[in-house]
């Protein structure tokens, strides 16, 4: 490592630990976090006790709910238990195909598309996945216990020039940067069919220490900007995780609801 980076990430620390400690002290407790997590699902028409519910009695897979659980899970389950059935769902950014194998889980008859960029294209240098061949097995056993769900190999970019598919739901978890992360949103409400729904990981509202793949505003000026432009009528936002610590001031972000007008744009 080099000199400047050393000195860099001290000047960094001794910055940050007197901030970090008294913030340690006003973290909000996890009861009150549920509770205001349950009425921002209420407030988008969705029940989390539901979505809960709905995983421990309708899943097939055995899940270990906790308050350190991306909340991105409970989402799905909720708006399934609401009654929603989806024909065709998008997944940009598949990883280790988990969330993909639990989309095919909640929505069985559903058509479920999950895009992932190609080895070649820089596969085992993203989001830390630095044993290739290990992701790329367990990406398969996963993806194989779901029989609705394809995997297509494609960067995500490239679906600038898709002019025929079309989705019902598109959750986006690829790139958190820019520009990727913009393409992906703005390339994502042009795929949806009328009132579909778009769903985003990883908002964050306030970013101290940008890093150009996980942490950026990408997501949440784009979706800011789709507003202002009428392309979308407004969005929500759900808390990601429910932990104190991951709710932090420099730490806490959040996934992003926006259902695009009935209207074909």
């Amino acid at each position: 490592m080099k000199f400047e980076q050393i000195a860099f990430k001290l000047w960094r620390l001794a910055r940050s630990s007197p901030r970090h400690f008294m913030a340690r002290l006003i973290a909000k407790p996890p009861h009150e976090l549920r509770e205001e997590q349950e009425r921002l699902f209420t407030s988008i028409g969705l029940s989390r006790a539901d979505g809960e519910n709905f995983i421990h009695n309708s899943v097939r897979e055995t899940m270990d709910l906790h308050m350190g659980t991306s909340e991105h899970y409970l989402l799905f389950a909720a708006l399934a238990a609401s009654g929603y059935s989806p024909s065709k769902i998008l997944e940009i950014g598949t990883f280790d195909g988990v969330f993909a194998r639990f989309l095919g889980s909640v929505f069985p008859k559903t058509q479920i598309t999950t895009l992932d960029l190609p080895l070649e294209e820089g596969f085992d240098n993203e989001y830390g996945r630095k044993a290739a061949n290990s992701y790329v097995l367990e990406r398969a056993t996963n993806l194989k216990a779901s029989p609705n769900v394809k995997l297509i190999e494609r960067n995500s970019v490239a679906l600038t020039t898709e002019t025929k598919w079309r989705f019902d739901a598109i959750w986006v978890d690829g790139d958190h940067g820019y520009p990727v992360a913009t393409i992906d949103i703005t390339n994502s409400i042009r795929l949806l069919n009328p009132g579909g729904y778009l769903m985003v990981d990883d908002v964050y509202l306030r970013v101290e220490d940008p890093d150009e793949k996980l942490r950026s505003l990408s997501a949440y000026q784009t979706l800011c900007a789709l507003v202002s432009a009428g392309i979308i009528g407004d969005f929500h936002l759900i808390r990601k995780r429910l932990t104190p610590e991951h709710n932090l001031p420099w730490r806490e972000k959040y996934i992003a609801i926006a259902q695009k007008p009935n209207t074909s744009q």
